[in-house]
């Protein structure tokens, strides 16, 4: 025994075994001794991984300042406008419906024929792209990786290191991995915590996106196979492609009946070993023993379930012969095969996009912001409305003596918000709206992007609009039973019945 790790049940700490597992007769109670004492099955693999930061912040990639000179690059190679106000337009600021969408995401921008065929296919294009990834991190030194370590960057799916290196070359845990999968897909939008799953494993910032793939992984929690330890520890890469087969294949893994072919000159089907072992898929930590019993036989190869995976990844083009399916998985890979799952979402000439930049809101918005900026109240013309007679409430004093029965905020946000306000000029506005153009709509506490987010709100959430700041172009708005602000980009216009009506 020498390993720490937390009890599931109650977080408490209690030393791993190693388990040593030399046959199948003696393998059933050697887990059943490990579920009795508490203590998790330890695996044959070098199961460290690097040390990072597990601090992640998760923010609209149109709103992000984070790597600024490689993003400014980004930007300039791909033509991406800027709005005066907050967020972009351009080939990867586009929704699947063609419309602008500053809450983009990795997955859809493969799905734009103009990105994909003009910039990530074009070697000359590519290569600018990758050149910014080399220029900012001192690992980085071809354009192989420097594509990867560039698009990390600028997507924010994974924080780089602490030593400011780009972590390509880190080997991952399984939180690390399942939280990379989730956020290349997803776009930022608020996520319930799981407490049952934070109970499990231990509550880390990771969680709220790991949990959402839970059932997706060789490893799950409903049998504590996912525990503590597991959930911190170096991930196999067989187990990373048996998760993206579950995310973007599970019908080609369901339809495939015929597992005799084999492809690969490292690894073979060792058949279902749960039952050769005499384990149930329910059984404590069953998943992690069968696992831990094929580490020590490679020659009899995986799990079949896990086979099976890595024969449709084969089929898709995502491996060759050989698997290293044993091996702890490094993050340069894993990022290498999501965007393979994601470019498989489209065939030669069908792809879900084929634009520069997003219709509805975005495109008006490259003349908008060429134009001098609006008075407070052309701002507030929206629709059939044209406010003339706004309520001054650019006070927060009178904000709060006006609408003071719309808001309901503690003593210490209330003075966050007047810290906040100090140095920006205010124009009165009165009107009614909702958020469009994004699933989720981070609001925060000050009129830019410089302070912390309060909240995310869905799409179609109505606020009260009640100042404009001359200095950014934001809305103060009160919404949900608080005073928040956001470019006014995110908000649709409304018709006279509809503003009336609020």
């Amino acid at each position: 025994m020498k390993e720490l790790i937390k009890r599931a049940s109650a977080l408490s700490m209690a030393l791993i075994m190693s388990v040593s597992i030399v046959g199948c007769g003696t393998l059933k109670s050697e887990v059943e001794q490990a579920v009795k004492e508490n203590v998790g099955i330890k695996l044959s693999i070098d199961d460290s991984v690097d040390n990072k930061t597990d601090t992640l912040t998760w923010i609209e990639v149109g709103q992000l300042d984070t790597f600024s000179e490689l993003r400014r690059e980004w930007d300039d190679v791909l033509g991406v406008i800027k709005f005066e106000s907050g967020s972009k337009n351009g080939p990867i600021y586009i929704d699947l419906d063609g419309n602008w969408n500053g809450n983009t995401i990795v997955k859809n921008i493969f799905q734009n024929k103009v990105f994909y065929r003009e910039f990530w296919t074009v070697a000359t294009e590519k290569s600018k792209l990758a050149q910014c990834g080399v220029e900012e991190f001192s690992d980085i030194n071809n354009e192989g990786t420097g594509i990867l370590a560039a698009l990390n960057a600028y997507f924010n799916i994974l924080p780089a290191n602490e030593d400011k290196t780009s972590g390509l070359f880190n080997k991952l845990s399984r939180k690390e991995v399942m939280t990379a999968v989730l956020r290349g897909d997803t776009e930022v939008t608020y996520l319930e915590e799981n407490e049952n799953f934070n109970n499990i494993v231990g509550k880390t910032d990771y969680n709220v996106y790991a949990s959402q793939l839970d059932g997706s992984c060789y490893f799950n929690t409903s049998n504590n196979s996912l525990n503590a330890y597991t959930y911190n520890s170096a991930m196999t890469r067989g187990e990373v492609i048996y998760l993206l087969v579950q995310r973007y294949f599970k019908e080609d893994y369901d339809s495939l009946t015929n597992l005799s072919s084999n492809p690969f000159n490292d690894c073979k089907n060792a058949g279902d070993l749960l039952k050769e072992l005499g384990l149930a898929e329910t059984d404590n930590q069953a998943q992690v023993a069968e696992l831990e019993w094929s580490l020590q036989h490679l020659e009899e190869g995986c799990p079949e379930d896990m086979y099976k995976a890595l024969l449709v990844a084969y089929n898709k083009g995502l491996l060759r012969n050989e698997t290293r399916w044993n091996e702890p998985v490094i993050y340069g890979e894993v990022l290498n095969w999501m965007i393979s799952c994601y470019n498989t979402m489209h065939t030669t000439d069908q792809f879900a996009i084929n634009a520069k930049t997003g219709e509805n809101i975005g495109t008006n918005l490259v003349v908008k912001v060429e134009t001098p900026k609006e008075t407070p109240k052309e701002v507030a013309s929206f629709g059939d409305v044209t406010v003339t007679t706004a309520k001054d409430v650019t006070d927060l004093d009178d904000l709060f003596d006006v609408y003071g029965d719309e808001i309901d905020i503690s003593d210490a946000e209330e003075e966050e918000v007047r810290m906040a306000a100090e140095g920006y000029t205010f124009e009165p506005c009165d009107f009614y709206t909702t958020i469009d153009h994004c699933s989720w709509l981070n609001v925060r506490v000050g009129p830019s992007t410089d302070f912390r987010i309060i909240g995310s709100k869905p799409v179609g959430t109505k606020t009260h609009v009640v100042a404009y700041c001359v200095e950014t172009g934001w809305y103060r708005v009160i919404i949900d039973k608080q005073i928040a602000y956001q470019s006014n980009y995110y908000f649709s216009e409304q018709t006279a019945e509809e503003a009336m009506g609020n």
